[in-house]
C-alpha cells in the first residue's frame, strides 16, 4: 500500500470520526481564522525541476558514544580486553570488569592471543568457588522479561584441568535472572556459546543491570577473550546487528543515504595511530583491529564497513562510505601526511573498497563479503574521499592519487570530495578550485553557524551557484545557538528547516544533504547538539529529528517552481523568516512545506497554476515547540481544504506540510 493510499484511509476515518456521510470528498472544518499578516504563494505545477534522489540522508559518527554503548548492540563492554590509556584517561585492559567477592585472580595476558589484532585476554582462577567477575556494561545492561540474549566467548583452559564457568544476567537489584554453565576443555581457543532469557527485566524502566562469569572449579584457570552478550531482537534480526529501536529511529527519517563512519574518525588525529582503515573492521570480529576513538574512547570495530552496508540495504539507503586519503584530522594541531612512499596501502584500500562492495565472489574481497554472509554485491555507488581536510599542496597531491585511481579502475564510482571545513575562507576557496580543475563530481560543503546565519544566508546560498560546475553534498550542518552545552530548541529546527528549502529549491545543484552529529548518549556527550539523544532504556527525539523526517519522508522527485510574497506586509528581514518549497514525490503526490519562525501567525493565499485532479481536502502535519527537553514539542495532523486557490495558516514558530 503506498503513501497517498494510506493518507487516504486515515483521512476517511477521520470523517467517519466526525459523523461525516460525504463519500466523493472529506468533510472540512471551519478554515481556520486568517492571520492579520497575509501573503501569496503561486504554485506553477507544470515548471517543475528534478530532485536527486540522494537529497536528504544521515551522517553517522562514532562520536558521544554512537557506536560501542549506542548503535552498536553488543551489551559487554571492553569484550576484547583491548581498552587501554590511550582510549580515555585511566582506562586500561581490565576496565569494565570488577571481582566480585574474594579468592578470585583476574589478570590480563598476551602469550598466543586469538589474533595479532587481540592480543589481550583475560585469565581467571578461584581458591574455591564462589566469585565473580563482573562487567558493567556500557551504564549497565537493559533487561527485558522473556528476552533471549546470546552469550559467546573464546576461552581455553590454561592448564590441565578442564574449567566449569556459569555465565549469568543480573538485574540491577542482584537478582540473577539466568544462567547457564559452559565447559571450558580445550586447550587451545575455542568458541562457546549459550542462550539465555531473562526471567524478570530490571527494577524500573530507567534501570540496568550486570553479566558476570563465575568459575565453578576451583584451582584452575581459563583465559577467557571476545566475550559478548547480544540480544537476539536486534534491529532486522541480523547477527552482530544494531540496536533495534534506535536503529528503528534512524530508518523512520526515510534516509535516502548514509555517510559512515563519521567525519573526523574517518582520518582520525594520525594515519599512524586512530586512522579508521576500513580493512581492519570486516571480517571475523575477533580478527578486527580496535582503536582509540578520535573522541575519546575505545572503538571495537564490531561496527564495521559490513554492517554499515547492511544496515544501508535494509533501510533501502545508498553507502556513502568517507576513506582518508593519507591527511591527518585538520584538528589535530598540525597537519601530517602520509609519506609519499607508503601512499600505495591508501590508494589500494580505495580500489580494494569497490571490490568488497561490489565484487564478484571470484575476487578476494568479493569472497570475503560473501564469507560475512553478502554474496551479491552491496551496489556501492558513492565514496567520499577525505573530510573536510585542510587544503594543502600535500592534500592536494593525494586526493589526486587517489581519485585518478578510483577513476581508471572504477569510474562507475562517483567519487565525492571536500573544500575544507568551512562555509568559507581561503580552504573553501582552494577546495572549489581544485575540485574544478580536477573534475571532481560532488563536493562536501560543512557549516556549524549560529540561528540567523541559516536564515539571512544560508536559505539563499546555492540560488546563484555556477549550474556546470561540481554539484554540492551539504555533508554536515546545524544550528547552533549559545549556550553550554548548545542546546536544541524550536528556533534552531526551524531555521535548519528554512535552509532545506533552499536545498530543495536548488536540487539542481544540490545533490545530498545531512545534519551533524546524529547521535548523543546522555552522560557521554563530547559534542551538542545532536539530532537524537539516547540512554539504554530511552530515546529523546528532538525538534531536529522531527524537521529532518518531515523532509526525509516527504522527499521529492521534482520540485515545483513557486513563489513566495508578502508585499508590504514584511519587511525583508521579517520576509526571509518566512520560507516554502513545493515538491512531487515518486507516486505523484504533491507536497507543500511552510516554514514560519516569526513570533506571529502568517496566512498564505496559495494558488495552484495549471493544476489538475486538486482533490477537495488534504493531510495537513504542523511542527512546533518551545525548547528541547526530549518531549516538549507538538506535532498535530488534521486536514485542510483544497482548491485550484485556498488559504494555509502558519501559526508562530511552525512548520507546516501539506500532502496530496
Amino acid at each position: 500500500m503506498n503513501r497517498k493510499t494510506t493518507g487516504s484511509m486515515l483521512l476517511a476515518l477521520a470523517a467517519i470520526a466526525l459523523g461525516a456521510a460525504a463519500c466523493n470528498s472529506l468533510p472540512v472544518p471551519d478554515p481556520d481564522p486568517e492571520a492579520e499578516t497575509k501573503g501569496t504563494m503561486t504554485v506553477n505545477m507544470s515548471d517543475t525541476l528534478k530532485i536527486s534522489d540522494t537529497m536528504f540522508g544521515i551522517f553517522f559518527e562514532d562520536i558521544n558514544y554512537g557506536a560501542d554503548g549506542g548503535l552498536y548492540a553488543e551489551l559487554v563492554a571492553n569484550r576484547d580486553f583491548e581498552c587501554t590509556p590511550a582510549d580515555a584517561g585511566g582506562w586500561n585492559a581490565k576496565t569494565f570488569w570488577t571481582v566480585d567477592g574474594q579468592g578470585m585472580k583476574f589478570d590480563i595476558a598476551t602469550t598466543d592471543p586469538i589474533h595479532a589484532n587481540n592480543p589481550h585476554y583475560g585469565v581467571i582462577s578461584v581458591d574455591a568457588v564462589g566469585p565473580r567477575l563482573v562487567n558493567v556494561g556500557f551504564d549497565g545492561f537493559r533487561y527485558e522479561k522473556g528476552a533471549k540474549y546470546d552469550f559467546s566467548m573464546f576461552a581455553r583452559q590454561q592448564g590441565d584441568t578442564p574449567v566449569k564457568i556459569e555465565v549469568g544476567l543480573l538485574s540491577d537489584t542482584g537478582d540473577v535472572l539466568d544462567s547457564k554453565t559452559i565447559d571450558v576443555k580445550s586447550k587451545t581457543w575455542d568458541k562457546l556459546s549459550v542462550v539465555l532469557t531473562a526471567s524478570n527485566g530490571n527494577s524500573a524502566a530507567d534501570a540496568c543491570g550486570k553479566f558476570y562469569l563465575k568459575p565453578l572449579t576451583a584451582n584452575a584457570a581459563a583465559a577467557v577473550d571476545m566475550v559478548s552478550l547480544f540480544p537476539q531482537d536486534t534491529f532486522m534480526g541480523r547477527k552482530n546487528g544494531l540496536r533495534k529501536d534506535l536503529a528503528q529511529t534512524l530508518a523512520d527519517l526515510k534516509p535516502q543515504f548514509v555517510r559512515f563512519p563519521g567525519g573526523c574518525v574517518a582520518h582520525g588525529n594520525s594515519w599512524q595511530d586512530d586512522c579508521y582503515y576500513w580493512k581492519d573492521s570486516v571480517g571475523a570480529l575477533e580478527e578486527r583491529k580496535p582503536i582509540k576513538n578520535r573522541w575519546g574512547y575505545h572503538q571495537t570495530r564490531g561496527l564495521g564497513y559490513f554492517e554499515y552496508m547492511q544496515f544501508c540495504e535494509d533501510i533501502g539507503a545508498y553507502a556513502l562510505p568517507i576513506i582518508t586519503v593519507g591527511v591527518d584530522c585538520q584538528f589535530a594541531g598540525r597537519q601530517q601526511a602520509v609519506p609519499m612512499d607508503q601512499m600505495d596501502r591508501i590508494v589500494q584500500d580505495a580500489v580494494d573498497l569497490v571490490e568488497f562492495a561490489n565484487g564478484d565472489t571470484s575476487t578476494k574481497w568479493g569472497a570475503l563479503r560473501a564469507k560475512m554472509g553478502h554474496p551479491k554485491p552491496f551496489g556501492l555507488k558513492y565514496i567520499g574521499l577525505g573530510n573536510e581536510e585542510q587544503i594543502s599542496s600535500a592534500f592536494e597531491v593525494r586526493f589526486k592519487m587517489v581519485n585518478d585511481a578510483l577513476k581508471a579502475k572504477h569510474p562507475e564510482i562517483v567519487v565525492v570530495g571536500t573544500v575544507g571545513p568551512g562555509a568559507d575562507g581561503g580552504d573553501f576557496d582552494e577546495g572549489w578550485k581544485f575540485a574544478r580543475q580536477e573534475n571532481v563530481p560532488i563536493v562536501d560543503e560543512h557549516f556549524y553557524r549560529d540561528p540567523n546565519w541559516f536564515v539571512n544566508s544560508a536559505q539563499h546560498r546555492y540560488d546563484n551557484y555556477d549550474r556546470k560546475g561540481p554539484k554540492v553534498y551539504a555533508g554536515e550542518y546545524a544550528a547552533h545557538a549559545r549556550g553550554n552545552p548548545r542546546p536544541n530548541t524550536i528556533e534552531t529546527a526551524l531555521d535548519e528547516a528554512i535552509f532545506l528549502t533552499g536545498v530543495e529549491r536548488n536540487g539542481d545543484v544540490v545533490l545530498m544533504s545531512s545534519y551533524a552529529p546524529l547521535l548523543g548518549k546522555h552522560g557521554h556527550m563530547q559534542w551538542t547538539p545532536n539530532m537524537i539523544y539516547f540512554s539504554n532504556t530511552k530515546i529523546d527525539k528532538t525538534t531536529t529529528y522531527e524537521v529532518q523526517k518531515l523532509f526525509g519522508t516527504n522527499a521529492g522527485t521534482d520540485y515545483i517552481r513557486n513563489t513566495l510574497d508578502f508585499g508590504n506586509a514584511l519587511d525583508r528581514r521579517q520576509a526571509l523568516r518566512v520560507a516554502a518549497s513545493a515538491v512531487r514525490t515518486d507516486d505523484g503526490d504533491v507536497v507543500l512545506k511552510y516554514v514560519n519562525t516569526l513570533d506571529r501567525p502568517v496566512s498564505v493565499t496559495v494558488t495552484l497554476d495549471n493544476a489538475k485532479g486538486i482533490p477537495a481536502s488534504a493531510e495537513r502535519t504542523v511542527l512546533t515547540g518551545p525548547t528541547f527537553t526530549g518531549k516538549d514539542y507538538s506535532l498535530t495532523h488534521n486536514y485542510i481544504r483544497l482548491g485550484e486557490k485556498f488559504v494555509v495558516n502558519l501559526p508562530a514558530n511552525t512548520m507546516t506540510v501539506i500532502r496530496f
